[in-house]
This record gives structure tokens, sequence and C-alpha cells, in this order.
């Protein structure tokens, strides 16, 4: 989000960003030094979920619209109750853009809680919302099916737009050189997968573990990094006691420095919308093993090098992990090579905002 209202600023637009005052983790997210308005509102974590509640958010919109007067109201994901208030905004002529950065189905939660509170929310406040939206951007071809499935005549609306990266803020997440990593990690003659991102069930961390545990069984020249945080560490942890070449860094700043001393990223997510974290390293030159869900599917048709692998299966992801264990090293840097150019050519934000822009003018136009 800010990524993308710094490249609209860039471009000569004025942006104001409402957010929440704290973090799905219920941390307190701080002041942002930003080209344009960013909002606070006062919100709450609600415990033991990835959720923020926005007390009286239709009365903070519809505050911030009086004052600003903006003439598209964009607003990012769905279920976020922040979100799902900025229906109020629609009055007075002003369109309203809907982005979608992932889709879950109703039948797709474990517990039976999920999949009630998600009908419900889609055919209530989520069902007005999609009703109001001028525009519908599902950020990859998976998001978009899914949405047909819950709001099927809402499909001639919904047109599929990627999200980008940032190649000048990437630039300053690595401070120190690839060599300088790979010593300090031990990593000398080693092939490097690297996972990022939050380390939880979603993400296929268990069959990670495993296949790595298998894979480092089977050959000696193999390393992983864990770079991210969360209630999959204890996990991974376990089922890789007493594995030889694993390092976890939990959450850090700088994933430039892990990305580009890695050889081959891993991402065995069950879903996703579109992976930032697949365009960071494609950003950083590696190719990856990642099962199509979500942006992998569409990166590979669009010409990014790396393995696909069937989500839920660990013999699979281990066979993707040979493949690219075993791939000449010159040959595996030409596939990182044409992941950098491919990121440049067409995932930056400031090629990505040439069809927001279209967007934004044929629903004012």
């Amino acid at each position: 989000m800010w990524s993308l209202a710094a490249a609209l600023t860039r471009r000569g637009h004025e942006v104001a960003v409402a957010s929440t005052s704290v973090g799905i983790r219920g941390e307190t997210l701080s002041r942002i030094d930003a080209p344009f308005e960013v909002v606070r509102f006062p919100s709450i974590a609600i415990p033991h979920a990835p959720y923020t509640y926005t007390p009286q958010a239709r009365r903070h919109l519809v505050l911030l619209a009086d004052r600003f007067q903006p003439d598209i109201v964009h607003t990012q994901f769905m279920i976020y109750w922040l979100s799902l208030a900025s229906s109020a905004l629609c009055g007075q002529g002003r369109p309203l853009v809907l982005t979608l950065h992932g889709f879950t189905l109703p039948s797709e939660p474990s517990g039976s809680a999920g999949r009630l509170a998600l009908r419900a929310l889609y055919g209530t406040m989520g069902a007005k919302l999609v009703g109001n939206a001028s525009a519908i951007i599902c950020v990859s071809e998976e998001v978009r099916a899914k949405m047909a499935v819950v709001y099927p005549r809402s499909t001639a609306r919904a047109r599929v737009l990627p999200i980008g990266i940032d190649p000048i803020f990437l630039d300053t997440t690595k401070t120190a050189s690839r060599e300088y990593i790979r010593s300090q990690a031990h990593l000398e003659g080693k092939r490097a997968f690297v996972f990022l991102g939050r380390v939880v069930q979603d993400k296929g961390i268990a069959e990670l573990a495993e296949a790595f545990r298998v894979l480092r069984q089977k050959r000696t020249d193999v390393s992983l990094l864990v770079v991210g945080d969360g209630s999959g560490v204890p996990v991974m942890k376990r089922i890789l006691r007493d594995v030889p070449d694993v390092h976890f860094f939990g959450f850090r700043s700088d994933v430039g420095n892990y990305l580009s001393a890695a050889d081959v990223m891993v991402l065995p997510s069950y879903r996703e919308g579109f992976s930032t974290a697949l365009l960071e390293a494609m950003y950083f030159r590696l190719p990856f093993v990642a099962t199509p869900v979500g942006s992998a599917h569409d990166l590979v048709r669009c010409g990014a090098r790396g393995a696909l692998v069937k989500a839920k299966d660990t013999v699979d992801l281990l066979d993707g992990m040979i493949q690219l264990a075993d791939i000449d090293p010159q040959e595996l840097a030409s596939w990182g090579d044409q992941n950098w150019r491919l990121t440049m050519q067409r995932f930056t934000w400031d090629s990505i905002v040439d069809g927001l822009l279209a967007v934004y003018q044929e629903v004012l136009y």
C-alpha cells in the first residue's frame, strides 16, 4: 500500500492513506515519513486472529473524505473492518475501486467457526462492498476465479492487475555483500534454499521442514535459511531437530541480505494472493520452488523460472528441491537473471501504476 501511494504521488497525484493504529499482531504502528498523508484510526487487534477492528470506522472515513475530498476511493483487501466500512464513501459520485489481494472460499478454513464467519461476511458487508465497487482488481487469476465462485454476477467488473515491488526500497534492505552473509552463515559450497514470510501452517512450513530433513540426509551440499517469524517456528524446529545446515533468522527488515545470499527461494504455500516475497526473491535473482497457488502460476506463464510443486505434498516438494539442487550453477544463475529482468520489466510499482491509472480513468469518465 505504501509503495503504491508513493508511486501515485510521484506521478503528481494527491494521496491520503487511511490505516489502522495497530497491526494484526497487536503491535502499535508507528508514524512514517511519507510524501503523502497518512491517517491512522484507533483500532483493536482481535486476540488469536489475524484481524483488527476499527470502532466508528464509517464515521472516521466520512470525516476524512469531507476534509480531503477524494475523486476516487480505493480500498485494499476485503475482510478487514476498515475496508468493509469504505462503502460509506460511495455517495456524492465518488467511484469505489476494490483490490482483492486474496480470497478465501468459505469451504477453505479448517474450523466450522471460520467457515460460518466467512459465509456471514460474504453475504452481508462483503456483498455490499462488492456491489458498490465500480471496479474490482484481483491480484491474480486465482483470486478472480475464487471471487467468481462467491460473487458470479460481479465477474464482468473484475480484472487482474498484480502487485509490484519498489527496487529503490529493496536495495536499501541489502546492507552486506553476498559473500559476507554466506561466510557468517557457513554457506560456502552449499546450495542455499531460503524461505521468506510468515512462518505459519498455511505457508507449508511442516512440509518444507520434512522435505529438507530428507534432502539433507541425501546430500550434504544444501542448507536452509528461514527468514520470518510465526507460530510455525516451533513446528519447524521440532522436525529439524539435529538436522545440520538449518538457520532461523526470525523477522528481518534487511531481507535483501538473506535473499542475495541464497540460491533458491522456496514457498510451498497452501494458498496465496500475490506473493510479495516471491517477487522480492525474483528481484534478487533467485529461481524458486513454489506451489501453483496465487501468483506463482501467473509468474511462470509470464516467463519466470522455477519449479512448481503440488501443495501439501512433501514428496513433490522434495523432488522440486532436488531438481534445483542439481542444476548447474551457471544455468541457475541464468534463471535468476531472467527472473530479475521479468520483475523489472513488468512488476515494479511504476509499471503497475500505468494499469491502475487506466482503471481510474475508466471509472471516472
